[in-house]
């Protein structure tokens, strides 16, 4: 399978949570880096990608909205093809779905080369949108009460939100609460053991 990881060049560590959960649970995957330009410039971009020997590339913004740009960018992979946005992890083993093509705000995943030109060209042409809006295929870490194999922080884990600065794996024991849910709880766990690798390597 192959894995687009599709982010920002200020969303390093993040960038790198989302590959480490892909590195651990889709070992077998193909994995890419393209990070869409933006005004932020950071000094050092995504040091730890190069060390490692991931394939990354700058690119320009196509579209105004992300999803679409994710869609173009996808384009260009083979398939199947799972892309992945920071603040998404990969929980545990993850399985090829069946379906054709699902997507949300955070993930989109196809087994037809042909879908990423067609839902672009609902959305740029037709004005409609993906078709998952309640993302039941990827769900957010503090809502979810089950363990699933994908899943979002955007709307924080544990004590961490995503406006506090700093990259939080150092810290991943300090920030859980005792009333976690179990999603947020193997983030935290996930955290701690990315600590050596991201240290060395960014």
């Amino acid at each position: 399978m192959n894995v687009l990881i599709v982010t920002e060049p200020n969303q390093n560590w993040q960038t790198f949570a989302t590959w480490y959960s892909v590195f651990e649970n889709i070992p077998d995957a193909n994995v890419a880096i393209r990070c869409i330009r933006n005004k932020e410039t950071p000094m050092e971009l995504y040091q730890w990608a190069k060390r490692l020997n991931i394939p990354i590339a700058c690119i320009g913004r196509q579209f105004q909205d992300n999803f679409s740009n994710r869609l173009s960018i996808a384009r260009n992979v083979p398939v199947p093809c799972l892309v992945l946005t920071p603040l998404t992890m990969v929980l545990e083993k993850f399985e090829k779905p069946n379906e054709s093509f699902i997507a949300n705000e955070h993930v989109i995943f196809s087994n037809s080369a042909d879908e990423f030109d067609n839902w672009l060209n609902a959305i740029q042409l037709e004005g409609k949108g993906f078709n998952d809006p309640e993302n039941t295929y990827c769900k957010e870490a503090k809502e979810a009460k089950k363990a699933t194999n994908l899943v979002s922080y955007k709307k924080g884990c544990g004590r961490w939100i995503d406006t506090l600065r700093g990259c939080p794996f150092s810290n991943a024991a300090g920030l859980a609460t005792e009333d976690m849910t179990v999603n947020e709880r193997r983030i935290i766990e996930m955290w701690k053991r990315m600590v050596n690798l991201y240290s060395a390597t960014a």
